[in-house]
């Protein structure tokens, strides 16, 4: 291909570090719908979940890399401290019974939902006080883009794109991959200085809607194709 499109940087240098030039590459980053990112909040209660209760929520299959093993540890973490917080995870996928049985080992079952499949998932996390991604490898990360462009508090391992949608302590906290301690501690920092939380998410929500939305995505892959048609009319 005379241009490969990258969704994130993250992409674009693990290409480059196996061999393809920068004149190959281009990053594009992937944008959200907005409408869906802002479908309306769905109610607590129909979710089982108190309405005054900490309140996390998660997105992802549930695979090895999206790492819930390593939510589900700091999740047990955090409820030492905060022990009425609530988690719901969202998402199909093989380790659905191997999750479930590790929330039970670890006391949490009862504070943690797993809620299958939901085509509300955006309308559940503008329900949350926090968003939570917990994985180990990615690509950009929409779901963390949807929740900044939706205004909700994000928590984030170093995985994939994360690091250029959450800026530590500015759009929201970022953690080590692979750290239960450590996602507990950002989880924690930001469930206790809530209006610190609701500032970052602000900030986040308006790097979201700047960098990342669908007017720009569009922008960016034309600009690139007129420049694959310029080099092929000179060549």
């Amino acid at each position: 291909a005379d241009r490969i499109l990258c969704v994130s940087q993250t992409v674009h240098d693990t290409l480059r570090i196996f061999g393809l030039g920068s004149s190959q590459l281009k990053t594009v980053h992937s944008a959200v719908d907005p409408e869906r990112a802002l479908m309306t909040a769905v109610p607590r209660g129909s979710l089982g979940i108190p309405e005054k209760v900490p309140f996390l929520f998660s997105a992802g299959s549930l695979v090895e890399h999206k790492d819930h093993d390593n939510l589900l540890q700091a999740f047990a973490l955090v409820r030492t401290s905060v022990p009425e917080a609530r988690l719901c995870i969202a998402g199909e996928g093989p380790l659905m019974q191997t999750l479930k049985e590790r929330s039970s080992s670890l006391g949490i079952a009862p504070a943690v939902s797993f809620l299958g499949h939901r085509d509300d998932a955006p309308g559940i996390c503008r329900s949350a006080d926090l968003y939570v991604s917990s994985s180990w490898s990615e690509g950009l990360g929409t779901s963390i883009l949807e929740a900044l462009y939706a205004g909700t508090p994000v928590v984030a391992t170093e995985a994939g794109g994360a690091r250029e949608m959450v800026i530590p302590e500015v759009t929201g906290m970022l953690s080590p991959s692979k750290d239960p301690g450590a996602l507990a501690a950002a989880i924690l920092f930001s469930l206790g200085n809530r209006d610190k939380a609701l500032q970052m998410a602000e900030r986040g929500k308006a790097l979201a809607r700047k960098n990342f939305s669908v007017e720009r995505m569009v922008a960016s892959t034309l600009e690139t194709y007129r420049e694959l048609l310029s080099k092929q009319r000179t060549e």
